[in-house]
């Protein structure tokens, strides 16, 4: 099981950050649309872009519903690897510069990634009262992005598959998530869901279990000060000698050192250093899967797609973008051993 965990989270531990965010290229040069004429200014943030952006990203990594309702049980113990991809909008201009790329130095992203893969380590313990206490970590192929999540479960009904009582599992969870490895973004991904389940006994020695859940994923996205122009360092100045006299001889008081003439550029650019919008957002996700078991293996396979998208709060005059987010879909994979 560690070998398996290894094979799936060291890939993306291997690759050139391909898919790392790039918010300093999400910009929007000073006398357009959305963006002030100014002599000091020369971008503002993309907020649309950004918003677009992130509302993506958040999708891919969230924490998925893998498995049916029915608790591990009082001593059940998890421990498993999964493999989660979601395709994105990569013909999109915020996809493309947006992120890194394949070529460093590149002002843009010229290939980006159609299909966002996440890998996760994932361990749950069984608790008392049908309590379910989780926690997993996971990477993206292609980023340095990683994510930590953990989880509570609670299975209200279990174990009526009898007689009378041939009724389905339920159970509802709590999940919190965020990522780290991004100098310049935040990123927390919370889901609340309900799960239903029934499973099948075959072949004596089988087990498998339809599930069907429904989630609300809730998205929260904020950036430090970001530098719109990396290219120049606003920090360069060199002071110009100052007037007055010294070793004791007064001066101006309160005089603040002045930039060179040839520094002038260096000196205005502190002004284009922004922090974009906060995002916040909410999501309605349906979950389909099967999982199945024998002894102490299982293996589980989940689709996930969008009932709803959540509503724009962010928009640029005449950017080109759609008014409405797409409904994304994602496939996940679990393999794990459960004692």
């Amino acid at each position: 099981m560690c070998v398996l965990a290894l094979v799936l989270l060291l890939p993306a531990a291997a690759h050139a950050s391909d898919m790392d965010v790039a918010l300093s290229r999400l910009r929007i040069v000073s006398g357009n649309p959305g963006c002030p004429a100014t002599a000091e200014l020369s971008y503002c943030p993309a907020n649309a872009a950004f918003e677009r952006l992130v509302s993506e990203l958040a999708v891919t990594l969230a924490q998925p519903v893998s498995h049916g309702a029915a608790s591990l049980g009082s001593r059940g113990f998890y421990l498993g690897v999964s493999s989660t991809g979601t395709p994105i909008s990569a013909t999109q201009r915020y996809w493309a510069t947006g992120t890194v790329g394949d070529v460093r130095g590149a002002d843009w992203n010229a290939t980006p990634d159609a299909l966002l893969v996440w890998n996760r380590l994932e361990l749950r313990k069984g608790l008392p009262f049908g309590l379910e206490l989780g926690s997993s970590i996971g990477q993206g192929i292609d980023t340095s992005m990683w994510v930590f999540g953990g989880e509570l479960k609670w299975a209200l009904l279990e174990g009526f598959h009898s007689g009378a009582g041939q009724l389905p599992d339920l159970a509802v969870r709590g999940t919190m998530q965020t990522t780290l490895g991004s100098r310049q973004l935040s990123l927390q991904t919370n889901t609340v869901d309900v799960t239903l389940s029934k499973p099948f006994v075959v072949g004596e020695h089988y087990r498998v279990t339809p599930f069907a859940a429904l989630a609300l994923l809730f998205v929260r996205a904020s950036t430090g000060r970001i530098d719109l122009t990396p290219d120049v360092n606003a920090f360069a100045c060199k002071p110009a000698a100052a007037s007055g006299a010294h070793n004791g001889a007064s001066t101006t008081t309160g005089s603040v050192p002045q930039c060179t003439s040839g520094d002038a550029t260096t000196q205005a650019d502190v002004q284009n250093y922004a922090t974009f919008e906060p995002v916040s957002q909410t999501r309605t996700r349906m979950f389909l899967g099967v999982e199945g078991a024998e002894h102490w293996f299982t293996m589980s396979l989940a689709f996930a797609f969008d009932l709803t998208t959540p509503t724009l709060n962010a928009s640029t005059p005449n950017d080109g973008f759609t008014t409405t987010l797409p409904h994304q879909f994602s496939l996940h994979l679990a393999l794990g051993a459960r004692y």
